[in-house]
């Protein structure tokens, strides 16, 4: 629900942990009822019963209007920092700008950086038609590998044979693009984090997550 929603600083934590320079932005505002420590939703926000209020609130924040300088501003954050190398994770909707800003190589070329890889845990890519309008054909510049890790109840689009996954790997010269398929069916949208991890399938998935995405990482961007 923002940058300070469930589990989402902790996994940059772990990271740093392991040796990489961090850096989790606010993305989503003008944030709805004062979001999550200002951005996003707010943390009771419930998708059950107030979905329909998804799509006006997010509509005007707009990747030209709003987001595409935000994310200019990390890149640029990040390359004060003397960092020349960039790995990006987005959770849900984060999926959607991580995918467009490496489509926009401009965005990042420009300023001495590169974008090696992508992990999109839960990815809710197919905002950019669904609410945004864009033609699909824009994930065509998407040509660095990315994890995609659909849960079970996430749509058929992120499974092999499904349009944006087969989009992405058509996009990527590696052929590393890769989906799990299979491995979270058994839990739902949003789990990794903000899943119940008193739930024992939760926490194991949470973890197995956890594993994933750090090998993803190490295999693409070693630290």
């Amino acid at each position: 629900w923002g940058w300070n929603s469930g589990r989402t600083r902790n996994f940059a934590d772990l990271m740093a942990e392991k040796g990489y320079f961090c850096a989790v932005p606010k993305i989503l505002e003008p944030c709805l009822e004062g979001g999550t420590d200002g951005d996003g939703l707010p943390p009771d926000f419930d998708l059950a019963t107030r979905g329909a209020e998804m799509g006006p609130w997010i509509k005007p924040i707009t990747w030209d209007g709003t987001v595409k300088p935000r994310m200019q501003a990390l890149l640029q954050f990040m390359k004060a920092q003397k960092i020349t190398t960039l790995g990006m994770m987005g959770f849900c909707y984060g999926a959607y700008p991580c995918c467009k800003t490496v489509a926009d190589k401009s965005m990042w070329k420009d300023i001495g950086l590169d974008i090696t890889t992508i992990v999109a845990p839960h990815p809710s890519i197919q905002i950019s038609w669904a609410v945004y309008e864009e033609d699909k054909a824009w994930l065509s510049g998407v040509d660095r590998p990315v994890l995609l890790i659909p849960a079970g109840n996430d749509g058929d689009d992120y499974r092999p044979g499904g349009e944006i996954f087969e989009l992405l790997k058509a996009a990527d010269p590696s052929g590393k693009t890769k989906t799990m398929a299979t491995e979270f069916a058994n839990v739902k949208h949003g789990w990794s984090v903000r899943g119940d991890v008193s739930d024992s399938t939760v926490k194991a998935k949470v973890g197995e997550f956890l594993s994933a995405m750090q090998g993803w990482f190490a295999e693409h961007m070693p630290p």
